[in-house]
């Protein structure tokens, strides 16, 4: 399993686990059916979330990697130490 297929099913399991929550929280009180657009939504609005946060993350991993020269010191000598994540 490469580190894009793990990224991939830790946000979908994430996403899985909050809509569920309202699944189960409609089953314990007997209202199944109303509770269903809700964790749809849940699902579907922490999916895209989290994808936008790992796709964030990588992004400024890469930048940081090309901000950085072959003995590892900043080309840029703006004094921008956000590389650190």
């Amino acid at each position: 399993m490469n580190d894009r297929t793990a990224v991939l099913f830790l946000v979908l399991c994430v996403a899985i686990l909050l809509g569920l929550a309202f699944i189960f929280n409609g089953a314990a009180i007997g209202m199944l059916a109303p509770m269903i657009p809700p964790a749809l939504l849940a699902f579907g609005l922490s999916l895209i979330r989290e994808m936008v946060k790992k796709s964030v993350k990588i992004s400024l991993t890469f930048d940081c990697q090309a901000m950085s020269g072959a003995d590892g010191q900043e080309k840029v000598d703006s004094g921008t130490s956000g590389c650190q994540i």
